[in-house]
């Protein structure tokens, strides 16, 4: 609360002004409390109250005391916006404007204090709502200030009883694109978001990883129809090769590796006798660079099984 230093004399043609300085922002409709002493009695004699010249009240028009008598006081309710606008205006001041037929009183004075609520309790529980938000940030999942239950509900995308902020208060990464709403919901609304069904946004993951779009196209290479990626490992082949060209030393488009599996050991697009003669060079070593066509650690007769069964093939 704030107290402004008493004014006197306090007569007709003399109206008393009192400066708010360094206003509280307001969380409720702030109450200005008027204390008068002074020649009070009867209806001619009252007081206007003005707040930055916009008059609030008339006090004392049939229920005001004589000099000498006790001081009165009265509370006048101000609404919140009319005080933040007061406030923000840069200036918060009452005046105290004495009908002309208040006359000299010895004893008058006249002064007024500021209540002014910064504390809320919109759901009327008897405790403040920043306490209860600070002891448990999913009262206020939108985090705006105010109780959730004290506002119109919250957006719920996919109907399941949790509002969208409080899902992304507790996970905020189910919200790869920062736009307020599920990323499983953005997927819902439109599934295209989500190319190859993994349940991840596709721009998010580009943007986590380019090398999932090499033609730069916005599009995962997964979902493109020329799509190629022979070691299975989820990035395009000639992406892997744009990226690190020694994957393929004899330039064919082809990760060697890859040509390696099948039985061109030397690289020339063909399973023919000199690529006999490369497995029978390795024949017997365990987990040699190549040769291990089985992938079971060792050159053996699987080996040479699976390069029989190629024989011949020429590389597309």
């Amino acid at each position: 609360r704030r107290h402004s230093v008493g004014r006197s004399p306090f007569m007709g043609g003399q109206p008393a002004e009192f400066r708010l300085t360094q206003a509280p922002a307001s969380s409720g409709d702030p109450t200005l409390i008027v204390s008068v002493r002074g020649d009070l009695a009867g209806a001619s004699r009252f007081v206007g109250v003005h707040l930055n010249d916009q008059l609030v009240a008339t006090l004392f028009v049939a229920d005001g005391l004589a000099c000498g008598e006790a001081t009165q006081i009265r509370n006048i309710i101000i609404p919140k916006a009319q005080y933040e606008a007061a406030r923000q205006s840069g200036q918060v001041v009452v005046r105290l404007a004495p009908s002309p037929f208040i006359g000299a009183c010895p004893t008058s004075s006249a002064r007024v204090s500021w209540h002014v609520p910064t504390f809320r309790d919109c759901d009327q529980d008897g405790q403040w709502d920043n306490c209860q938000i600070h002891a448990d940030p999913f009262l206020d999942c939108n985090r705006n200030g105010t109780i959730d239950g004290c506002e119109p509900p919250l957006p719920d995308c996919d109907g399941d009883g949790i509002p969208n902020a409080c899902v992304l208060l507790a996970n905020p990464q189910h919200d790869c694109n920062g736009n307020g709403i599920p990323d499983s919901c953005d997927i819902a609304a439109n599934s295209s978001l989500d190319c190859d069904a993994d349940g991840k946004l596709d721009t998010c993951q580009i943007a986590l990883d380019a090398l999932l779009d090499c033609n730069q196209n916005g599009t995962l290479d997964a979902c493109e129809p020329d799509f190629s990626d022979c070691n299975a490992n989820g990035v395009s082949d000639p992406c892997e090769i744009l990226a690190d060209p020694s994957l393929d030393l004899n330039a064919d488009n082809v990760l060697d590796s890859c040509s390696l599996g099948v039985g061109y050991f030397n690289l020339d697009g063909i399973v023919d006798g000199a690529d006999l003669g490369v497995l029978l060079a390795v024949w017997g070593l365990k987990n040699p660079e190549i040769g291990d066509l089985s992938g079971d650690g060792v050159v053996d007769g699987a080996d040479l099984s699976i390069l029989l069964g190629n024989w011949g093939v020429v590389q597309p």
